[in-house]
């Protein structure tokens, strides 16, 4: 019955020992002036520790170690709501005591007193000591850890998992094997990129260094790998059909007796490309686009060596997912 009016149960003291979740007592839970320090102090003894030690000479030890700000109470008991530090004192083992205080609002603190080889009478003076300890330490106003801020690696992995929409304009080369054939112009490029892959489609317009025209529409996937915050790569590939018109037959796949006038390509490409931030948002990127292209009149195929310089533009669509530290605990 005592243990239950200091509010401090059986369960919450093993809790406490062992170092598993704290435990609170009902009274500190529902403590409305918790948020104030406690100004009375009341204390009760387990009866095994009450045949051992005089319990009028234990308060009488308690009361010349408690700082001025906090008095001692008559009685053990009182209303469960009281803001009142709570301390009680039990038995271990025949030599071994354990005092217990608690605070609303703030974890049991227990505190172990070997007395092996006292008097009864001097190891009421040690308790007294060890609990005026604990109170103080009660009393003490939490100091709250501050948020660990994140790291470089941390800014880093949160921006690469951030989903985007890109749109980029490029100057595009390429050249055309078996043809021998150069070809230049320029590309417009709307992409999704988020985890794993990205997708891309495109618009191409190039012109033969003799004459005529490639237009091409194609798609494509990318991964991107971050280096850092301002530099990063992308492995991909991709799919184009091209339509030409007016390239020299001298131009053609098929040689200078055969190559018609326009025609209809398929182009499969690798990409490999290195993208370094300008500034904010915008981007500059170099790729490589080895490929081969399939003339689908002759049904004859050739290889591709093509390149880019692209100037890129990022627009987030999701929040970047930075892991954040664990929450402020309190010291007590």
């Amino acid at each position: 019955m005592l243990c239950a009016a200091l509010g401090l149960s059986s369960s919450a003291r093993v809790a406490r020992a062992e170092g598993s979740r704290p435990a609170t007592s009902s009274a500190a839970r529902a403590q409305p002036g918790a948020s104030t320090a406690p100004s009375v102090v009341r204390v009760g003894l387990s009866e095994a520790a009450a045949e051992k030690m005089l319990e009028t000479r234990l308060r009488r030890l308690l009361e010349l170690e408690l700082p001025r700000s906090v008095k001692l109470a008559a009685g053990s008991i009182g209303p469960l709501d009281e803001n009142a530090l709570r301390v009680w004192v039990d038995l271990a083992g025949p030599t071994l005591v354990l005092v217990q205080v608690q605070a609303p609002g703030r974890r049991v603190e227990l505190r172990r007193v070997d007395v092996a080889g006292l008097s009864w009478d001097v190891a009421a003076r040690f308790v007294a000591l060890a609990a005026s300890e604990s109170v103080r330490s009660q009393l003490a106003p939490l100091v709250r850890k501050r948020p660990r801020p994140p790291s470089a690696a941390e800014i880093l992995a949160a921006e690469a998992s951030r989903s985007t929409v890109q749109t980029s304009a490029s100057f595009v080369g390429g050249w055309l094997e078996p043809a021998s054939a150069a070809l230049f112009g320029s590309r417009l490029e709307l992409a999704f990129h988020g985890a794993p892959l990205g997708q891309q489609l495109s618009l191409s317009a190039l012109g033969g260094t003799s004459g005529g025209h490639w237009l091409e529409i194609g798609t494509g996937a990318t991964h991107r790998r971050w280096l850092s915050r301002s530099l990063r790569v992308e492995f991909g590939g991709g799919l184009g059909l091209a339509a030409t018109e007016g390239l020299a037959a001298t131009e053609g796949l098929g040689g200078p007796d055969a190559r018609p006038e326009s025609g209809v390509y398929a182009r499969a490409s690798a990409r490999a490309g290195l993208e370094a931030r300008l500034d904010g948002p915008s981007w500059a990127a170099l790729r490589l686009e080895p490929g081969v292209v399939f003339d689908a009149e002759r049904e004859e195929a050739g290889a591709w060596l093509g390149g880019s310089l692209a100037i890129l533009l990022d627009a987030p669509v999701s929040p970047a997912t930075l892991a954040q530290p664990s929450a402020a605990s309190a010291r007590r």
